[in-house]
């Protein structure tokens, strides 16, 4: 009861297949109350708003609901209530890491627990950009404890600037010969942090528009059709980053070596081939009262391939059948 685990029932695997896009079900029946250790973490829906703060062209984006507050609080009660056979030695350790977590749950008290990253690549990044957005009930007295944390990173000051009535905090970092600068904000209720100051004004800078968002993709549709009440979304682009991919060198060093085997290198798809065949990946999480659900939607998938299996096995016998075989 205090873990929030009944007891394992079942666990259930479904594959299948819509058009062109596989589906794949895990479902693992957990039965058991929520306010128990194992789900106590995950509370609500998913808040897919960070979207409108995201480039259109988002190659990567994951987003969740946690409660670390009501985690710690069941944590404390499984450990109050530890069995007589645990050593004293032990129940004093296990206290000691309890009451640290305690303290960071304090101070995450401040955070709503709607976590959102956002990942892209830009060709004047030496890197790709990756943008967390992290919800907050409140921002008083957050914004120092945060350029503390930005100072520890670099021997460098800490700047500042303001863009469209916000204040952007940065630093300079070089890490193995790579120059970031690792920037934040408080903007719009939300704490906004990102590898590149000038990716963080494109956030805030797109949040007052009505346009050229993430949250007019077409794939933002999907995402919150198939969201419905889930605890976490991961959505990635995979035939737009193997795309990119292939819209480099590697694509002739892919056709120079298969043309030194005697086969045609016409074989290599073109990036816009691979970007169309490969489609998105959409992974949904779900932790209720009845167990795990995990679910995603692809075109490379488990459904796609049975799909594929039984049109090539159904080709097959209708050439037999013709051929009177």
């Amino acid at each position: 009861e205090l873990l929030g685990v009944g007891g394992l029932r079942g666990v259930y695997v479904g594959v299948g297949t819509d058009g062109s896009t596989g589906t794949e079900v895990l479902h693992v029946a957990l039965p058991g109350e929520m306010s128990g250790l194992v789900r106590a973490g995950f509370s609500g829906s998913v808040n897919l708003d960070a979207a409108r703060y995201c480039d259109p062209d988002t190659l990567g984006f994951a987003a969740i609901k946690v409660d670390p507050v009501a985690f710690y609080r069941s944590l404390t009660t499984l450990v109050d209530q530890l069995p007589q056979w645990v050593p004293e030695e032990g129940r004093r350790e296990i206290s000691r890491a309890v009451s640290e977590f305690g303290q960071a749950a304090g101070q995450l008290m401040v955070f709503s627990g709607d976590v959102a990253i956002a990942a892209n690549v830009q060709r004047f990044l030496p890197i790709p950009e990756v943008t967390a957005f992290i919800g907050l009930n409140e921002t008083e007295g957050i914004e120092g404890h945060l350029r503390g944390l930005l100072a520890e990173l670099s021997e460098d000051e800490v700047s500042s600037q303001t863009y469209m009535g916000t204040e952007i905090f940065t630093v300079s970092v070089q890490i193995e010969q790579v120059n970031l600068a690792p920037s934040f904000a408080i903007h719009d209720g939300m704490l906004i942090v990102s590898t590149f100051p000038q990716v963080l004004k494109g956030a805030i800078r797109r949040g007052g528009q009505q346009s050229r968002q993430f949250a007019q993709h077409p794939a933002m549709e999907e995402i919150q059709r198939h969201a419905g009440d889930s605890n976490g979304v991961l959505y990635l682009g995979a035939g737009e980053i193997a795309s990119l991919l292939l819209d480099t060198p590697l694509q002739q060093l892919l056709r120079t070596g298969i043309a030194a085997l005697g086969i045609d290198p016409d074989v290599v798809p073109e990036p816009e081939d691979m970007e169309y065949a490969l489609g998105s990946l959409l992974v949904t999480v779900r932790v209720d009262s009845e167990g795990l659900t995990l679910a995603s939607r692809s075109a490379f998938g488990e459904g796609t391939a049975l799909a594929l299996a039984g049109y090539l096995i159904d080709r097959g016998l209708r050439y037999l059948i013709d051929k009177d075989v």
